[in-house]
């Protein structure tokens, strides 16, 4: 069994500080777009109340069971209280400025540096107390170290919801995702791509020897993967691909004809109005 204080202390942990550590998880906000955006630091610096009275915290995301991947180790400089009244500089493209209204508290967090190869990477058991997201120090139980690369885990075939990002980071380090891997290239099928933020959708399909991860991979390098409409909204709308999220709408047999996977391809289109509505032009 391996504590978590036994990795952070040959990274230049100081156990002598006042420590909180911190697990963040709110039904709200997908933290893994804040991580992936940039946006991360300054959700977790803006606080409704003071939490972070101490002099560091150890960060972490939580899921949805008792988990929590760790994200980092914070110094706690200053703080300040913000009033209901008080106009707050926002960060271009923050996703969630409605969770700012109202009195609350913003703290100058600086990250420390040494526990970059930590990152995204350890796993611990959060415990019983879920619902106490901030809690004093006490050490926890390393459960897991994923693979260097690591995106998440396989969620199944009808729950699959991959923003570009993280297929593009599944296609960058595959050996350490070959789960993903695996079930993509065992299967054709047909396939959507949605913008997250407008609502338009593309329906593709994919056939052939890999699958949908064939298919997919073009995406990872080029965004619209040759879709006219799609490149389009790429190339001419800046910061559009961000939004792009890929999710799986049939499950086909690898050995399928092409004629099969396209006849749902259309059934689909027909279905959801993909091309009077959507972003196919076929």
């Amino acid at each position: 069994m391996i504590k978590l204080t036994e990795l952070l202390r040959t990274r230049g942990f100081s156990e002598s500080k006042s420590t909180k550590i911190v697990r963040h998880l709110d039904s709200r906000v997908d933290m893994r777009m804040l991580r992936r955006r940039g946006h991360f630091e300054f959700y977790q610096r803006t606080q409704p109340k003071d939490v972070f009275n101490c002099e560091q915290i150890v960060s972490f995301l939580g899921d949805e069971n008792r988990r929590a991947i760790f994200c980092g180790v914070y110094s706690v400089g200053g703080k300040r209280e913000v009033t209901a009244d008080e106009p707050l500089s926002i960060p271009i493209g923050y996703p969630h400025p409605e969770l700012l209204d109202g009195p609350g508290v913003i703290y100058d967090l600086s990250k420390v540096s040494g526990f970059e190869d930590l990152e995204d990477r350890v796993v611990i058991d959060w415990g019983d107390a879920a619902l106490s997201w901030a809690q004093w120090f006490r050490d926890r139980e390393v459960v897991e170290v994923l693979p260097t690369g690591y995106v998440m885990d396989w969620p199944g075939y009808q729950a699959v919801r991959l923003p570009l990002a993280d297929l593009r980071a599944i296609v960058a380090s595959p050996s350490a995702n070959r789960e993903w891997v695996r079930r993509l290239s065992s299967v054709a099928g047909v396939y959507c791509i949605l913008h997250a933020n407008t609502g338009e959708l593309y329906v593709g399909s994919a056939s052939g020897k890999e699958g949908i991860w064939g298919r997919w991979r073009v995406y990872a390098d080029t965004a619209h993967g040759g879709n006219v409409r799609l490149r389009a909204r790429c190339e001419n709308v800046a910061g559009y691909e961000d939004d792009l999220v890929f999710s799986i709408l049939q499950v086909l047999p690898i050995g399928s004809s092409k004629d099969e996977v396209i006849a749902a391809e259309t059934c689909m289109k027909e279905k959801l109005g993909a091309r009077a509505f959507g972003l196919c032009a076929n």
